[in-house]
């Protein structure tokens, strides 16, 4: 009977590692925050592909307190619009020796999603986002489809401004453009 006892309990403690491992794994796994460095390039390239009604990238720092303030604005957005196709980036423009703490805040706020750091030459990279960037953070650009420009703004908005915003830019994107005559020539008349 110890026998059986001992097989038993140590069948348990062997499924119950097991079982353990595996959860923490895939707990970890699905904790894994994707960051990837992005050049001008590559950024360019991303906006003209995107097929998405709306693309919010959003420009930010781990050392910027107003950057820190919105980004949950930002993560609610991107939870309750992408089923209407709007998807929401996020661009750290910290340095390497900042990434850990980069990785933190994406982490606490949930980012489970890819999200980019800046790289190669800022200035190039600022003047060619926007013409209007000065640099100043946070900084958002919004584009349509194939990377048409909508909107851009400097500067913290709150999460009822940004929602108006993005709202609007749907708004405008889903409004009936002008109409396909479908009557064509001759509607009404009877053929003889």
């Amino acid at each position: 009977m110890k026998v059986a006892h001992s097989v038993l309990f140590l069948s348990l403690v062997a499924y119950a590692t097991v079982i353990g491992c595996s959860r923490s794994s895939r707990s970890a796994a699905g904790d894994a925050v994707r960051l990837r460095a992005i050049d001008l390039e590559q950024y360019e390239a991303l906006v003209h592909s995107s097929s998405r009604k709306l693309l919010v990238v959003n420009f930010w720092a781990s050392w910027c307190p107003p950057c820190l303030t919105e980004l949950p604005y930002f993560v609610n957005a991107r939870t309750r619009y992408l089923d209407r196709d709007v998807n929401v980036l996020f661009v750290s423009v910290d340095s390497d020796s900042e990434l850990p703490s980069v990785k933190e805040i994406l982490k606490k706020e949930g980012v489970d999603w890819t999200s980019y750091h800046q790289s190669g030459d800022a200035n190039s990279f600022i003047s060619s986002v926007h013409r209007e960037w000065s640099g100043a953070l946070p900084a958002t650009v919004v584009y349509g489809p194939g990377g048409e420009l909508r909107d851009f703004w400097e500067g913290a908005v709150q999460e009822d401004e940004l929602e108006k915003k993005i709202l609007a830019l749907l708004q405008d994107n889903e409004s009936p453009g002008v109409q396909e005559d479908i009557t064509g020539p001759g509607a009404g008349e009877t053929e003889e």
